[in-house]
């Protein structure tokens, strides 16, 4: 059985500041616990807060790039990827 999810909206008040952020939905990425735990003392110091902060930076930067070159990634482009990743020790 599906779970519901209820969000609460509200009208906002007039002259009540900017209006309400959007919604966004998420979705969870799996990471195994040793590599979460490198991240951790990898990010303590800098402006992520958080493994997911990191996550959605490494990601967005990836599909930006990917959009902004307006072709398909290739085989080519994910190995260097992958590199870059391991160069910083998130993959082993």
């Amino acid at each position: 059985m599906a779970s519901l999810c209820r969000r609460r909206v509200t009208a906002p008040l007039i002259g009540a500041g900017p209006p309400p952020r959007a919604v966004t939905d998420y979705t969870t990425v799996s990471i195994p616990k040793d590599l979460a735990d490198r991240v951790d003392d990898t990010i303590e110091g800098t402006s992520f807060s958080s493994t997911s902060d990191l996550v959605r930076f490494l990601l967005r930067s990836i599909v930006i790039q990917h959009q902004q070159s307006e072709e398909s990634l290739t085989e080519s482009d994910f190995d260097e990827i992958t590199d870059q990743l391991r160069d910083l020790g998130y993959l082993e």
